[in-house]
């Protein structure tokens, strides 16, 4: 049994500078980012080095069409090392751009033998919620199938991972919730799986608990004070990907893809969606499995005698109102098909649970959500 895995060498600078000076940036490197997220890290240092723009390529999360118009973009210039300083999306696309290249980014998903990595990846996450640094994993929306699905193997590893607090200093108060939402259904999700270690549980229980923490001094002292707390969300995001990265994730993340594909929801808030329903799913089909020591978890977490979920639930609410996929333009006629396409195209995430979940019960969650 594979107890635990970490693919990229951690590190830690405290401003954008260190970092800079420690890797020795220049011109032999080439960024890739997002303008309204680079720029103002220029007033600092300027490392003279290549960059290029997600948002040059297209607007919203990747699709394929939009990777394959970057890989041409960056193929015209000379460099070594790829720097990839952005959330979850730039840092995605980065590891698609550090593959040796396939004649059509399909070929990616059709067999593994043709991810084979080819540049050196440096991986900066600029909020605290995808993990994306720290694992195996990028996420396209493929836009034939207007479907989003993750390619995931040892070579989608980035080779450092560098965590800057600074870089959440200018994120807004809904990115906040969505990517710490994000990372604490990582923990949750790696937490309660059939694949946990004990190694796999610490991670997790340290997140969860740091995410925790933070939205109690949120909702206690305002959206503000979430900014006391940069080191913690950044580390709780860190330590939630570690944990997912060998437990892997599930059902809340498998449901994500189809309604967020559709409807261009962003991520964290996509996940967010299903994440309670689906603990309460488990909670009710499997009572005695790993969802009732998350449930004790959070009990003790969150200073209560029973249900720990009710109280997350509750402290959620306070912290990141939540609406439902109608609001979002999802009718009744998606909750057949989302079940359909999630089974049949998930199976990478829903093997993962401790508790088996099929097209009847993914329609369930779907339409407790409508």
């Amino acid at each position: 049994m594979k107890f635990f895995q970490v693919g990229p060498i951690i590190h830690g600078c405290d401003t954008f500078k260190d970092f800079v000076e420690e890797f020795e940036v220049d011109s032999n490197d080439l960024v890739l980012s997002n303008e309204y997220i680079y720029e103002p890290l220029l007033k600092d240092v300027d490392p003279g080095c290549h960059v290029i723009y997600q948002e040059d390529f297209g607007k919203g999360e990747p699709t394929d069409t939009m990777v394959a118009e970057i890989m041409k973009a960056v193929d015209k210039i000379d460099y070594n090392r790829l720097i990839a300083i952005g959330g979850g999306a730039v840092m995605d696309i980065g590891k698609i751009l550090a593959l040796k290249r396939t004649e059509t980014i399909d070929d990616l998903y059709a067999d593994p033998k043709n991810v084979v990595k080819e540049k050196t990846l440096i991986a900066v996450p600029t909020t605290a919620g995808t993990g994306s640094e720290i694992t195996n994993v990028a996420v396209m929306n493929r836009t034939k199938m207007d479907l989003k699905m993750g390619i995931q193997t040892q070579d989608m590893f980035a080779d450092y991972a560098v965590l800057i607090p600074q870089m959440l200093d200018t994120v807004p108060y809904k990115l906040y919730a969505n990517t710490t939402v994000d990372a604490l259904i990582h923990a949750i999700e790696a937490f309660i799986s059939k694949n946990w270690t004990p190694f796999t549980e610490m991670f997790a229980i340290h997140a969860i608990k740091l995410i925790l923490q933070g939205y109690i001094n949120v909702r206690d002292n305002g959206p503000d004070a979430r900014f006391e707390t940069n080191a913690e969300s950044m580390l709780a995001s860190t330590y939630a990907g570690l944990a997912f990265c060998t437990s892997g994730c599930g059902t809340v993340h498998a449901c994500s893809f189809a309604f967020g594909g559709k409807y261009h929801v962003p991520h964290g808030e996509a996940c967010y969606q299903f994440f309670i329903e689906t603990l309460r799913y488990f909670q009710k089909n499997d009572p005695e499995g790993r969802i009732k020591n998350l449930d004790a978890l959070l009990c003790d977490l969150l200073d209560v005698e029973s249900d720990g979920i009710g109280a997350l639930e509750t402290l959620l609410d306070q912290v990141a109102p939540l609406e439902k996929m109608s609001a979002y333009g999802a009718s009744e006629k998606d909750i057949e098909v989302f079940a359909k396409m999630t089974y049949e195209n998930q199976q990478r995430l829903l093997k993962n649970n401790a508790y088996p979940i099929y097209e009847d019960g993914l329609a369930e969650i779907f339409e407790a959500r409508l």
